[in-house]
């Protein structure tokens, strides 16, 4: 049985059902597996309700796949080896998923809960967002990550007034440098966006209109931000509750092994909601890679253990193409090759240490496959050289101290 029918519960009923497993999934969303990187294409105008989801009914009906759609469970009971739904049926299991999500997270700020303030991170979100930017409501986007960006871009597109209000000094701090950010930051503004960094958000106004909703954002240095719409897009926290109720070790997240078996040895999680080794990721990547281990393993046909995935991110925002690798600026700090032409919109990053790839960026062009393949093994200097742009005379060698020394192909 799986519980939660987001990109892991869905991965793993996938395998599980090709392996020949009686699979029920349980989930409270009323459509089958949809692509939600997609939602912001949708409220642009981009793609259509049935161009995000991945497979009709039948689908699931010739995997051998029982979906019980707009369905919560109440509780999991393991000595009974059951769960209990929200209409008081119990469905008995032998191997049990968690793969539950996560929950929008928002931050300790006055008036989030006022009529006007949405989180993004359903469907159902993004149909009443939609129609709100056929009104081209004026909206505030709180979070300048992947996630407020790309909703900023798609109202931007409807022709809604958007500002991005980001609390960090950058934009996308889990996956540009300052480098990157900042290119990225003046051609989403010369995209029509207004975006603000380095703001605190101390209040949402309310009382406009004859609902009382809301008018903007009042910033901790006095300045107020008007919009009619309040957007949080400030990350998810874990879905712990069934976890916690069922007697699970919880943490972060449903504490797992690399075998993403929880305290419970009949009850795997993946996805957003698990933890292992003290961390949770929610990136589609980890949730992949964790959903296929725990398939085998609830199977019991796992080879290799579940080792933890290096974060990757891989899209087109503001225009731009945009390619992640690895932690940005990792500790100890690795050598650094640049190449950055802010006039063209490019930067290109290549982070090795002790030899070996540790990361990248590519802002602004399509990143080679030949960077994502090196990942994590040994590259050259010259190699990498090669990769980023031609060298330039006068060009310094790596140090050999072992700190974060850029190396700047092109001038800034």
């Amino acid at each position: 049985m799986v519980v939660g029918h987001g990109i892991a519960g869905f991965t793993a009923a996938r395998i599980l059902a090709d392996s020949g497993a009686a699979v029920t999934v349980v989930t409270e969303e009323t459509r089958t597996y949809y692509y939600r990187p997609r939602l912001p294409d949708f409220i642009a105008g981009r793609a259509d309700e049935a161009e995000l989801v991945a497979f009709p009914d039948q689908w699931y009906a010739e995997k051998g796949i029982h979906i019980l759609l707009g369905h919560r469970v109440d509780r999991v009971e393991p000595r009974a080896t059951r769960v209990v739904l929200d209409s008081g049926e119990t469905l008995p299991y032998d191997r049990l998923l968690l793969a539950t999500g996560g929950t929008p997270f928002l931050p300790p700020i006055e008036g989030l809960k006022a009529p006007g303030v949405m989180t993004v991170r359903t469907l159902e979100d993004a149909r009443r967002i939609k129609e709100m930017a056929k009104a081209k409501t004026p909206t505030v986007v709180l979070g300048g990550g992947l996630l407020g960006l790309e909703i900023a871009a798609a109202l931007a597109a409807r022709g809604a007034s958007t500002t991005v209000l980001e609390s960090s000094d950058r934009l996308l701090g889990r996956q540009l440098d300052k480098g990157a950010a900042d290119i990225l930051l003046a051609r989403v503004r010369q995209m029509g966006l207004e975006v603000w960094t380095g703001v605190d958000v101390e209040r949402v106004v309310t009382g406009g209109g004859t609902e009382g909703g809301v008018t903007g954002a009042h910033l901790a240095e006095g300045r107020t931000v008007k919009g009619n719409l309040i957007l949080v897009t400030a990350g998810v926290r874990p879905n712990l509750d069934l976890a916690r109720a069922a007697g699970l070790s919880v943490n972060r997240g449903v504490v797992v092994d690399g075998f993403l078996r929880t305290s419970d040895e009949r009850i795997f999680a993946a996805g957003d909601c698990a933890e292992w080794e003290g961390q949770t990721w929610g990136t589609i990547p980890a949730a992949v890679e964790q959903a296929r281990v725990a398939a085998a393993a609830m199977m019991g046909k796992v080879r290799v253990p579940y080792t933890g995935t290096i974060p990757s991110n891989s899209l087109k925002i503001a225009g731009m193409d945009l390619t992640s690798l690895g932690d940005p600026e990792a500790e100890p700090g690795p050598e650094e090759l640049i190449e950055s032409d802010a006039d063209r919109g490019v930067y290109k990053k290549l982070m090795l240490r002790d030899g070996r790839l540790a990361g990248a960026i590519w802002l602004g062009d399509k990143m080679p496959a030949a960077v994502s393949k090196a990942l994590g093994k040994e590259m050259a200097w010259d190699e990498a050289e090669k990769l980023v742009g031609r060298k330039k005379r006068g060009l310094a060698e790596p140090s050999s101290g072992g700190h974060a020394t850029p190396r700047f192909l092109s001038d800034q």
